[in-house]
């Protein structure tokens, strides 16, 4: 399934190609949501912002933060002008994460969720005690406790780094009354946004549902289902509403005082 995501979040050539405002011409690639940070508040209703390496200012009735990042959809309004619409307020795992000491690549996932090396979560508690006892500051020591307590609350938190993109992965277990197995996830890259889904086995056959927060990205991962290997039953909905499993603390919170 992640192989799967990090496929789509490469084929999501979103990066705008010349510098350009609302009044002017531009040519995107916007088939996917694009990421956008707010730069500054120029009046009640418009705002300057950054598009990759473009700035642009345009118009939104939605109230945005000043130095905020979202999602948002693109398109051309009339005399080549861009529109933003769903905007969407980017989780705060990833800026929480921004500058996390320890990143996963496509390898480093297959190794630690491969069942020939164990439970993954007992795993990777075990890495991130022995990486947190070896902690040169203070911010490299709260990482690693925070994803120990991610644990604790029986969610496997972790950090992505597939092909140069950066990105989350959470997870958790669960086993139903019914002798289903189910896994329940959470992912978001900046290319298609927050994803969250669930795996579904009865020890046979496996189905995987999926919730994307925009149609697009959803029809993405509709054309990709030929890509999955194993899968019985495949679905994707749509919903704008999509959180973590997990909430980390802030970063002035305390985890020294966590206890259990």
């Amino acid at each position: 399934m992640m192989a799967n995501v990090s496929n789509i979040s490469q084929s999501a050539d979103i990066a705008p190609k010349t510098n350009t405002s609302t009044t002017q011409t531009a040519r995107f690639n916007a088939t996917l949501p694009i990421a956008i940070e707010v730069l500054e508040k120029l009046s009640p209703t418009r705002y300057k912002l950054r598009l990759g390496n473009t700035t642009i200012t345009t118009q939104s009735l939605k109230e945005l933060l000043v130095g905020g990042k979202y999602w948002a959809q693109m398109g051309n309004g009339r005399n080549g002008t861009i529109t933003l619409s769903q905007l969407i307020a980017q989780p705060k795992i990833l800026s929480q994460l921004a500058n996390a000491p320890l990143r996963l690549n496509e390898e480093n996932l297959k190794e630690i969720l491969s069942p020939k090396n164990g439970n993954p979560w007992d795993n990777f508690k075990n890495q991130l005690i022995e990486r947190a006892s070896l902690a040169e500051s203070r911010g490299e020591f709260n990482f690693y406790m925070q994803m120990l307590l991610s644990l604790h609350n029986r969610v496997l938190t972790l950090p992505l780094a597939i092909e140069q993109r950066e990105g989350v992965l959470q997870m958790r277990k669960k086993r139903k009354k019914t002798g289903l197995y189910e896994l329940e996830f959470y992912a978001v890259f900046g290319q298609i946004g927050a994803l969250r889904g669930r795996l579904v086995s009865d020890g046979e056959a496996v189905d995987l549902y999926i919730t994307a927060q925009y149609e697009r990205s959803a029809e993405l991962l509709r054309s990709t289902q030929n890509l999955l290997k194993g899968i019985a039953y495949f679905s994707v909905d749509v919903n704008h509403d999509i959180a973590p499993l997990y909430e980390l603390k802030d970063a002035h919170s305390s985890l020294l005082d966590v206890k259990g």
